[in-house]
């Protein structure tokens, strides 16, 4: 793969990472807090919002490398998808840690 062909392969999935994450977030939370449904979902399990995020991105890794190690076709939900929903979630925790305090280096 070339530079501009992984490029031009970033920005789409970038491109449909966005567009998930903002479609998806209406059905889970509440405008003035997107991050809602970790926080309540951490006060039913006993967890925080930023473990129940990683437990997600945990669920995801592991149907992928399932599917991956078995060599089945998915039949739902597509490998791409996966991968889709996988960065959102890191978005997302990413974005706890934030509202928690912890800020990116660089």
């Amino acid at each position: 793969m070339t530079a501009a062909d992984l490029e031009k392969n970033f920005d789409a999935f970038v491109a449909k990472q966005k567009e998930i994450m903002f479609s998806k977030s209406q059905d889970y939370s509440r405008e003035e807090d997107r991050l809602g449904n970790f926080k309540s979902t951490a006060v039913v399990v006993g967890q925080t919002p930023e473990q129940v995020c990683l437990a997600l991105i945990g669920v995801k890794a592991s149907r992928l490398g399932s599917l991956m190690r078995d060599g089945r076709a998915p039949k739902h939900e597509s490998i791409f998808d996966t991968l889709l929903d996988m960065g959102n979630y890191c978005v997302l925790l990413s974005c706890l840690l934030k509202e928690k305090g912890e800020t990116p280096r660089g």
